[in-house]
């Protein structure tokens, strides 16, 4: 869940100034509702239609690792954006563990002041007819229960309100490298930006040492 593709990256086209502002903007207030959200005191009830999932990796309509099975899974479905209490770890696929009910009475204090671990994903809804389908389709994408388990959680919808949902976690992974953010989609980003990053420097320093021996041949 949520491993990125090996290959070469089409270049993106030029953007204005006026579409980097428009972008930034953007960035900007994601960042502030996804802020918002880390207050977990005098939460709205939450419905439960009983057809819903929170996705935080490969699954997520906004991915970029590029995994095949996201498209088809997606078909049907109507996504909004959303957070839930969780600490996110790499561990070689996108990997959350949730807070038991005792570990969230434990974070009262850290609920009233919205500083407690989130998981940024989407709430993702099927109808009924679907449901049973995508869900069959789900637990086989993440290899439950061998390899994931499932929990509902209480997501919390950037249009206020809270939902209970499906979610695939694993809390038996490695703990090593943590997401601090919670959100896989930067995290990949920054992730292949820096392997781009140490390709160039490669490539470079193969070309200067090739020029070195020509040097010497001279």
């Amino acid at each position: 869940m949520g491993a990125a593709q090996s290959g070469e990256a089409a270049e993106a086209p030029a953007r204005t100034r006026e579409e980097e502002t428009e972008g930034k903007e953007t960035e900007e207030e994601d960042t502030h509702l996804l802020t918002s959200l880390k207050s977990w005191t005098s939460l709205p009830d939450a419905r439960d239609p009983g057809t819903t999932f929170f996705v935080y990796g490969s699954l997520r309509p906004d991915d970029v690792t590029g995994m095949p099975w996201r498209d088809h899974w997606l078909e049907g479905a109507s996504c909004q954006q959303g957070v839930i209490r969780g600490t996110m770890y790499d561990d070689m696929y996108a990997s959350v563990v949730v807070p038991s009910s005792l570990e969230m009475e434990k974070e009262k204090e850290k609920e009233e002041e919205g500083d407690v671990p989130i998981v940024v994903g989407w709430l993702v809804e099927y109808s009924e007819a679907m449901y049973l389908s995508k869900l069959k389709e789900s637990d086989s994408i993440e290899g439950y229960p061998r390899l994931y388990g499932r929990e509902k959680v209480v997501v919390r919808c950037m249009d206020g309100t809270c939902c209970i949902a499906w979610c695939y976690v694993r809390t038996n992974c490695s703990k090593e490298v943590h997401v601090v953010n919670g959100d896989w989609v930067t995290y990949q980003k920054k992730k292949q930006e820096e392997e781009e990053k140490g390709r160039e420097e490669e490539k470079e320093r193969k070309e200067g040492e090739g020029k070195e021996e020509e040097g010497k041949e001279e």
